[in-house]
């Protein structure tokens, strides 16, 4: 989904997919596989430090299937804080 993304870099990938069709974005879901969404004009990627999400009304913030709070939010990345062992 990141192609370019990288462990040590220092910086968080952001896949925002803009709204569309449900048409268009069963068209854009294969090209995730290969990284060729990147250049899709419905798809903003961009490699960031830090980002926060301010909605017009608070919701539950759900990562990777665990309630952890809510929004807004804020992220920062922090490189070099924890060691990855492969």
């Amino acid at each position: 989904m990141a192609p370019l993304a990288q462990l040590n870099d220092g910086l968080i990938d952001l896949i925002i997919a803009r709204k569309a069709s449900r048409f268009k974005l069963l068209r854009l879901f294969p090209k995730l596989f290969s990284g060729a969404h990147v250049g899709d004009p419905l798809v903003d990627y961009r490699q960031v430090k830090e980002f926060s999400i301010i909605p017009q009304e608070d919701n539950i913030l759900n990562i990777d299937g665990e309630m952890i709070g809510s929004t807004p939010i804020h992220v920062t990345v922090e490189q070099g804080l924890i060691d990855v062992l492969v």
